[in-house]
């Protein structure tokens, strides 16, 4: 089971799930529950899902097996994320947003960040919902996993 739902967006809105805590193994596996969880007719449309995973996969990890053309999953070191990963975070991020403007699609785009640690969740949080970011990004309830 995977802690966000997805309510109805403004238009242009892309909605994002911190994800954080647990082990490597258990955030991998909240990320392939959150894929397995999208409506099967939302697979079908060109809707895309993107995973910004901090760390990396153990050798084993589910979402090996989803990774295509509408998933996309990019693998940051480990590091804060707000702090010592800021500048790597905000490259991906920007990306991210450009290919999403230049496809012009503007609904049905899911992210998902997943943290190693949730101590600075507030601060990446508060990241997110300031400018440039704040008119990009819906940032939907953390996912804190035990």
């Amino acid at each position: 089971m995977f802690c966000a739902s997805n309510p109805a967006l403004p238009a242009g809105q892309i909605a994002t799930t911190l994800l954080a805590g647990a082990t490597p193994q258990a955030r991998e596996q909240a990320c392939y529950a959150f894929w397995q969880a999208l409506p099967a007719k939302r697979l079908a449309l060109p809707s895309q899902v993107f995973f910004i995973i901090e760390g990396f996969a153990s050798g084993s990890s589910p979402l090996a097996e989803i990774s295509g053309a509408s998933v996309q999953i990019q693998r940051l070191a480990p590091a804060c994320l707000c702090c010592s990963g800021n500048m790597v975070l905000n490259v991906h991020l920007n990306r991210l947003i450009r290919q999403v403007q230049k496809s012009r699609q503007q609904s049905d785009v899911q992210l998902v960040i997943s943290l190693a640690d949730a101590e600075h969740l507030t601060s990446l949080r508060a990241k997110l919902t300031a400018p440039p970011f704040q008119q990009y990004l819906q940032l939907l309830p953390d996912c804190l996993l035990t």
